[in-house]
């Protein structure tokens, strides 16, 4: 893991990146082996593009296996599409933003959903709500807020 900042620069050239996890069964909450769907998001102003880099457990599978996704588009209202397509929305999630400060030295190459997950962190953590519905409003409000940044 790469070493916290304390320097205000380096703060200037972080990424904020939305973590939804979704669970499996939501009595359980956000307990270890109770996330069926982690999604990362970022924005990207270079581009002006959302990237999404998800795991899905594979639930014919009783270990810790999952199946990789990768999304991409150019507006909120793509992404919010998809997201209601592959989380249930009468489910319960998680949403977290995250602050990663090295994420400028990366390449695009380097940057993958092992990437966002290895360094989840609650040093990086700006603010996170468990036990939300996904509801359009909800989905809505943080997406613009990651488009922002």
């Amino acid at each position: 893991m790469s070493s916290y900042y304390t320097d205000s620069d380096l703060q200037h050239q972080s990424k904020m990146v939305l973590c939804i996890e979704e669970y499996m069964d939501p009595s359980r909450g956000r307990t270890k082996g109770n996330i069926d769907n982690r999604i990362f998001i970022h924005y990207e102003q270079d581009d002006h593009m959302f990237y999404m880099y998800g795991r899905r457990q594979d639930k014919k599978v009783k270990d810790e296996t999952f199946v990789p996704y990768f999304f991409s588009g150019k507006t909120v209202k793509s992404i919010y599409k998809f997201l209601r397509y592959v989380i249930d929305p009468k489910t319960e999630i998680s949403i977290t933003l995250y602050n990663y400060n090295d994420y400028i030295d990366k390449d695009f190459d380097e940057i993958s959903y092992e990437y966002f997950n290895d360094n989840m962190d609650y040093h990086y953590e700006i603010v996170g709500y468990d036990n939300e519905r996904s509801t359009h409003h909800v989905l809505h409000k943080v997406l613009n807020l990651v488009k922002t940044f």
